[in-house]
């Protein structure tokens, strides 16, 4: 056995630990225990935080359209304001998730249950299968990788903001807000940013629709 320093609290303590694997599995009681304990710790880490995040949010460079995207359910978030200010005196802002990840798919579940989409979770979980192997797929295995940030929530964009600020504008957001709702098959609140992603959500409906039209065309 060995002390090695650790800093809990910002505090250094003294801890002993194994000074090997072969100490590491005859205190564990279980040949191979070292690596399965490493080989958890680094899927639990990196792995399971890569897959969550990819699943849930889509990732662009391995062609992954993740549950948000093809769902149009937005992960809920908020924009706080920082105590700094940037250089032209305005203030500072970030987006930070109000949903967990977890809360956030089972609101998903929920909502694609209550919409009529799928007769039950069990069939929303068994849709999600084939997108859950596809990400598990392209995880690599890398104990020297650093421990992955969370990705910060996306804005929606200037251009689908502004369609959403001039039905507000109008007094009419209510109206818009009824109108993506019964577009696109959920719940669309009446606010700037919910008003902005339906209209993304819808643009995006649009334009799947146009290019299956596109390969529909009798060219005979």
């Amino acid at each position: 056995m060995k002390n090695k320093n650790y800093r809990p609290l910002g505090l250094t303590v003294a801890l002993t630990v194994a000074e090997s694997v072969d100490e590491f599995d005859r205190l564990a009681g279980k040949v191979g225990a070292c690596l399965e304990e490493a080989v958890d710790n680094i899927v639990y880490r990196g792995g399971m935080a890569d897959f969550r995040d990819t699943f849930l949010h889509g990732d662009a460079s391995k062609n992954i359209i993740g549950v948000e995207e093809e769902t149009g359910i937005e992960r809920e978030f908020e924009t706080r304001e920082l105590k700094s200010k940037n250089a032209d005196g305005s203030a500072n802002t970030t987006d930070v998730w109000t949903e967990s990840e977890a809360v956030y798919f089972n609101r998903v579940k929920a909502t694609l249950v209550k919409n009529g989409t799928y007769p039950s979770v069990e069939a929303v979980l068994a849709h999600f299968q084939d997108l859950a192997n596809q990400v598990a797929a392209s995880i690599t295995f890398d104990p020297a990788a650093a421990e992955p940030k969370t990705r910060a929530p996306r804005k929606a964009s200037k251009e689908n903001l502004a369609i959403a600020q001039k039905y507000i504008d109008l007094g009419k957001a209510d109206k818009f807000a009824a109108l993506l709702t019964s577009k696109l098959g959920h719940p669309v609140l009446a606010t700037l940013e919910a008003l902005a992603a339906g209209v993304a959500e819808d643009l995006r409906n649009q334009e799947a629709k146009m290019r299956q039209s596109l390969l529909d065309v009798d060219l005979s």
